[in-house]
């Protein structure tokens, strides 16, 4: 009985090691790929133990918004921040 249930797991094993093998070679992600459009990069993250915050970033304008989502809200209310001028914020020398 032992020996059949090592048996399983290996075989187990051997498919799912199989199956990364043949799936891991896929296309990567492209988050937007129209040229000549605005681009954005949004990333999102834990703000504090009570909230979510999402950033967005225009990186054709360099502006940021920022949205903080409050769980402690019975209805889960989204808050939009002050956005941020990341050209003030973040100068480039020589320009």
């Amino acid at each position: 009985m032992k020996k059949f249930i090592i048996g399983v797991l290996v075989c187990v094993n051997l498919a799912l090691v199989a199956t990364l093998v043949f799936h891991a070679g896929g296309q990567p992600a492209w988050g937007q790929v129209r040229r000549g459009q605005a681009s954005y990069i949004i990333n999102a993250g834990q703000a504090d133990r009570n909230g979510q915050i999402l950033y967005v970033i225009d990186t054709n304008r360099r502006m940021m918004g920022i949205f903080r989502l409050d769980t402690t809200h019975p209805t889960w209310a989204w808050q939009k921040l002050p956005p941020r001028d990341l050209a003030r914020d973040f100068p480039i020398q020589g320009r």
